[in-house]
């Protein structure tokens, strides 16, 4: 099983190093487009998880479920039909009055395991972790409007454009991998171009940008931006955060 296999067709190498990447455990939100699943005893118990990495995750679950801390179990991970299958040992556990908090080891695991989990946690981490570039390190080229820049730990960036006059937003680019992701006058329509290596130095200006348009792949981009947007850091401005999710088309699902 692979997810944004158009996107993120990663070799093993590519794999290995994003896994220690991705270690980093990522919050996920109370309403998810990922559902999970505990097999106990042959048995199979929703849980609401809480976060999750490559090395491991964190869920609740109802309390009278039999579990102990060396249990080793599958975690389901649901995602639009179809399902990706963890292998998971019970690393620690706490009770509170009404669920049960359980850390889980997903360190044993085979490689296409470990690959299906690295792209799903890609657009994940990327939304979860963009922080702010300093604006004395942003260029300033657009005559009326200011340029602001963040930056994620799987090395996208998201670039807001803002009225000097009034601070509006007046659009947005997304950079990752090899596309980039533009805002349109019609939301929720992307403009979607390829990164062309083979020309050059690339302008990625508000206006007037020298970028390729892309010509296939456009519904799993944009199913990747939507999942982008739906973990996004609390830490953006909540008026780019709005912004963004007028770009969102529905409820995303890998491809």
């Amino acid at each position: 099983m692979q997810f944004f296999r158009r996107i993120l067709n990663f070799d093993e190498k590519t794999v290995v190093r994003e896994e220690q990447r991705l270690a980093r455990r990522m919050p996920i939100p109370d309403d998810p487009p990922m559902k999970a699943r505990l097999e106990v005893s042959g048995l199979e118990y929703a849980v609401k998880l809480r976060d999750l990495s490559t090395l491991g995750c964190r869920f609740e679950v109802e309390l009278f479920l039999d579990l102990h801390v060396g249990l080793k179990s599958q975690l389901f991970l649901d995602v639009d039909g179809s399902c990706l299958a963890l292998n998971g040992r019970i690393a620690r556990m706490s009770e509170s009055d009404t669920a049960t908090t359980v850390g889980m080891d997903l360190s044993d695991n085979a490689y296409p395991e470990r690959r299906a989990l690295v792209q799903l946690l890609e657009p994940i981490a990327t939304g979860a972790t963009f922080t702010s570039i300093p604006v004395e390190a942003v260029p300033q080229p657009e005559p009326g409007l200011t340029t602001t820049r963040f930056a994620a730990v799987t090395g996208a960036t998201l670039t807001a454009w803002r009225s000097i006059a009034d601070g509006t937003l007046a659009g947005f680019e997304f950079h990752g991998w090899d596309f980039y992701i533009r805002s349109s006058d019609t939301p929720p329509d992307l403009r979607i171009y390829r990164e062309d290596k083979a020309q050059g130095e690339q302008s990625i200006g508000f206006r007037n940008p020298t970028l390729a348009p892309s010509t296939d792949g456009h519904a799993e981009v944009h199913r990747f931006f939507d999942w982008v947007v739906i973990h996004l850091s609390a830490d953006l401005p909540a008026d780019l955060r709005t912004f963004l999710q007028r770009y969102c088309r529905s409820r995303p699902s890998p491809g």
